[in-house]
């Protein structure tokens, strides 16, 4: 209880500890268990994204074309490397 100048004052519900101590507990269970749910399932494991083959030859291609612009190779390399990522 508080008191103040107004008179006494009873304390929250949520402060009186006699009966709401598992009230607490479960608040604070449920989402721990939610969570080692979520993880030791197959969606909660991280796995290495895997990119596409052909995400993966434009990303290739993209380099090469860099490349050749930069003057690194010069057009026969260019036309060799882009013949050999498309086929």
């Amino acid at each position: 209880m508080f008191t103040s100048g107004l008179g006494v004052i009873s304390s929250p519900a949520y402060l009186n500890t006699s009966g709401s101590s598992w009230m607490i507990a479960s608040f604070l269970a449920l989402p721990l268990a939610a969570a080692a749910l979520w993880l030791s399932s197959p969606m909660g494991r991280r796995r290495p994204q895997q990119v596409s083959r052909r995400r993966s030859t434009d990303i290739a291609v993209h380099i090469v074309t860099e490349r050749y612009a930069r003057g690194e190779i010069d057009l026969k390399e260019y036309q060799r490397l882009i013949v050999g990522l498309t086929s």
